[in-house]
């Protein structure tokens, strides 16, 4: 009897195991296309305002943001074990970003899917943006 309570328990271990193995975790690639940024929000539309609350979003969400020039910069999410980069490219219209690469985010490009995660943090970082841009609209 009790070998088999044990294979038992054995068996629905490994089945669990086995089904954590088959979940997905992959899911559509997630950009940032052309985000409005409203007038009221930044007033005249100055492109250093908007570069700054995208480097301030990174700042707080674990991207570390850099212009490359004006109207473009990277991000690099700063997690040793899953690096990523990102494009952002920016106006006193709009805001984009866009996936560039990364490493252990299990990336498909032929299915343009990538891990669950990355979608995360990539839209934390868009949350904050937008936060930053409508503090920028109330002062």
């Amino acid at each position: 009897m009790k070998k088999l309570f044990k294979l038992t328990i054995l068996t629905s271990s490994m089945g669990i195991l086995l089904t954590g193995c088959f979940i997905k975790r992959t899911e559509p690639l997630y950009n940032v296309q052309n985000n409005p940024i409203t007038e009221e929000e930044i007033g005249t539309g100055i492109y250093s305002e908007v570069y700054r609350a995208i480097k301030e979003a990174g700042l707080s969400t674990n991207w570390k943001i850099r212009k490359i020039k004006e109207g473009e910069a990277q991000g690099k999410l700063s997690d040793k074990k899953h690096p990523a980069t990102i494009k952002i490219t920016y106006n006193n219209k709009f805001y984009s970003i866009n996936y560039v690469k990364s490493k252990n985010f299990k990336y498909n490009s032929s299915e343009n899917t990538i891990h669950k995660n990355y979608n995360k943090w990539v839209q934390r970082l868009e949350n904050k943006i937008n936060k930053n841009l409508s503090i920028l609209k109330s002062h």
